[in-house]
Parts: C-alpha cells; structure tokens; sequence
C-alpha cells in the first residue's frame, strides 16, 4: 500500500488532513491551529512532497523524518505533523478493522471523565454556559476566563473581569 495523494480542509482554526492511499483507504487527522492554521496547512502540502509514494503504515518513521526535515520546530510544525499522524493510524487502524485505540495497546480504562469546552464573555452568560453544561451530563467545564479585548483592558479591570467570570462559571455548575 502506498500513500497516493494528501489533501487539507481549513475549518475555522482547525484543519483536516485526509490521506488517500493507492488501496482505497482514506486516513482522516485533524488539528487544531489556533494563531496561525494556513501555516500550519502550508507546512502539510509541504510534507506531501515526501509522503506521497511512501507506506502509510511506517508512522514513527514518518514522524521522525517530517519533524527533523524542518530545522525551526515549534507549534506550527507540531500541529502538522499531528494531523498526518492521526490519519496514518486512521488508515492502519481501517486496514486491519480494529479502533486506533487497539493499535496504540488497548483499553486502560473503563470510564473517562469528559469536559465541555465553552463559556461566556460576560458573568450571565457564563452562568448560562455552566448550567447548560450540568444540564448536558458534564461534570467539568473548561473555559477562559479573559474576554475579547482583554488586550486593551487595564490589569486591574482584567482580573475583576476574569473573577467576576469565574464566579459565575462556579455559581452555574
């Protein structure tokens, strides 16, 4: 088997990878690139070049070369190389019909505890958020606390702003 064709989808601050093998297996990775994603899907094109021809079924030796081929290392190149791994599995994981957990040694657990990422950019609706999230099942809500435009705030006001969110994040869950 070998890799025939690597395509990227821009959604948001997130990219999708998708790697079309010579087999008919597609792997689908994802990343999320907050800051910079046309970087980071500029740097996958890039790493096409190499992957193209190669079986899909070497992923360290893929990873180990996509990340010393780039002499500057950083959260860009890490969120590329992430994606391309994640559909490598995926497409491992297909061949062979078993969940990617399987191939990567198995259950280790019965249960996880998941939580919502979310939240509000005023006390009110923070509180809403949390709410909403106990309402949903979850028992944990992770949020940031600084609203948009903190850039601009003075320090003082950040940290009531930031308090006064956390609060009430406290107070809905």
């Amino acid at each position: 088997m070998k890799i025939e064709s690597v395509e990227t989808l821009l959604m948001g601050n997130g990219l999708v990878v998708r790697i079309h093998t010579d087999a008919g297996i597609s792997g689908i990775g994802q990343t999320a690139c907050w800051g910079y994603p046309e970087a980071v899907e500029q740097i996958v094109q890039r790493f096409s070049g190499y992957l193209v021809g190669q079986d899909p079924f070497r992923i360290e030796h893929h990873w180990q070369y996509l990340y010393r081929m780039s002499p500057f290392r950083g959260t860009a190149l890490s969120g590329a190389i992430s994606a391309v791994d994640i559909a490598l599995w995926d497409i491992k994981g297909k061949h062979f019909e078993v969940p990617v957990w399987e191939l990567l040694g198995g259950k280790c657990r019965d249960k996880i505890r998941l939580h919502l990422l979310g939240g509000g950019s005023t006390p009110e609706t923070m509180c809403q958020a949390a709410k909403d999230a106990v309402g949903e099942g979850f028992t944990a809500l992770k949020f940031d606390p600084l609203v948009g435009g903190y850039q601009d705030m003075a320090v003082a006001r950040l940290v009531m702003t930031a308090r006064e969110i956390t609060a009430a994040a406290r107070e809905g869950g």
